[in-house]
């Protein structure tokens, strides 16, 4: 896939998360560099070619920051259509105001909004209950739906197992 990038303009992302958000560049010597941000609205400033390279690294797609909703575009060039015509895929990269309007709707509609969200967005939205003023059966939709999706514990795979590493029982 052919693309073209800016030469020198820098993206601008934000985090939408309290945690940390880490990402590994390569430095002006070729080596590799860690850049974090830590809290909600830090922001960290990435050539086109940098965000590129860190993605084609990641290999889940729910674990792409740029994707999955931690990490949101709010300057710099925008992303350039791929050789198909077709822009990257970043529906997942919402503002809270945009998770916040969710609470507007009713029902299965709002259930089918939340069911259409990444695990991180999920978790922003159920983050937002008190500001949103979400509603009595919101809230337990989320609850249950977390508690379904994302179990704690119990059938969660070690790193070896996600990976497809056989294992040798002694």
């Amino acid at each position: 896939m052919a693309q073209s990038f800016a030469t020198g303009e820098k993206e601008i992302w934000e985090s939408t998360i309290e945690g940390r958000v880490s990402v590994v560049v390569l430095n002006s010597r070729g080596r590799e560099q860690t850049m974090s941000i830590r809290g909600k609205g830090a922001r960290l400033r990435l050539t086109t070619e940098e965000r590129v390279l860190i993605e084609e690294q990641v290999r889940y797609r729910q674990n792409n920051p740029f994707r999955n909703g931690m990490l949101v575009q709010v300057g710099g060039p925008k992303p350039a259509p791929g050789e198909d015509g077709q822009l990257p895929d970043t529906e997942q990269a919402l503002l809270d105001s945009d998770l916040k309007a969710l609470y507007d709707l009713k029902d299965s509609d709002f259930e089918d909004a939340v069911k259409s969200l990444s695990e991180v967005n999920v978790r922003r939205l159920k983050g937002m209950v008190s500001e949103a003023d979400a509603s009595k059966s919101q809230i337990d939709f989320l609850d249950l739906y977390i508690e379904q999706q994302w179990p704690l514990g119990g059938d969660t795979p070690s790193n070896a197992e996600a990976r497809g590493d056989r294992t040798v029982t002694v």
